[in-house]
């Protein structure tokens, strides 16, 4: 436990334009449209190909090849913008909320996602629209069930 605000310090290089919450993750977008994550994994929320918690911010690998430049973070999943209007989702899929079409959970961010859902709400703005969404999946998810078993906070 922290009683004051603490650098970052493995991203004191890097020109950080905006951070952003999620509900036990962290974002930090670059100038230049590099996203990194740290936090809890579970689900795949963090985008790293995995579940694994990361102590550290890491690059996300998977948005590489593109100028993230909107990022946000729900409870178990996660969603970005490049600055083409493209939109990612990965994480926890239940519900529809990566708007990919798919149920499943990601674990590297899926291009095309359409629409964009959280435990209650998250939104994505890029440089030509805003997507939003609202719902609340009626069962909990693989995922959230593993989490709340193992005692663990979204």
């Amino acid at each position: 436990h922290e009683d004051a605000p603490k650098l970052v310090s493995a991203l004191a290089r890097l020109d950080v334009a905006m951070v952003v919450a999620g509900a036990s993750h962290s974002f930090a977008l670059t100038a230049d449209g590099a996203l990194y994550s740290w936090g809890a994994g579970q689900c795949g929320r963090l985008g790293h190909g995995d579940e694994s918690k990361q102590l550290l911010p890491k690059r996300v690998d998977g948005l590489s090849s593109v100028k993230v430049v909107s990022v946000s973070g729900g409870a178990f999943h996660s969603l970005a913008a490049d600055e083409r209007g493209n939109v990612y989702g990965w994480g926890d899929g239940d519900g529809a909320s990566l708007g990919l079409q798919l149920t499943q959970d990601q674990l590297e961010p899926r291009q095309n996602a359409q629409r964009a859902a959280c435990f209650i709400h998250s939104f994505i703005v890029s440089h030509r629209s805003i997507r939003t969404s609202s719902s609340r999946a009626s069962t909990p998810t693989d995922c959230r069930r593993r989490a709340d078993r193992d005692g663990r906070q979204p």
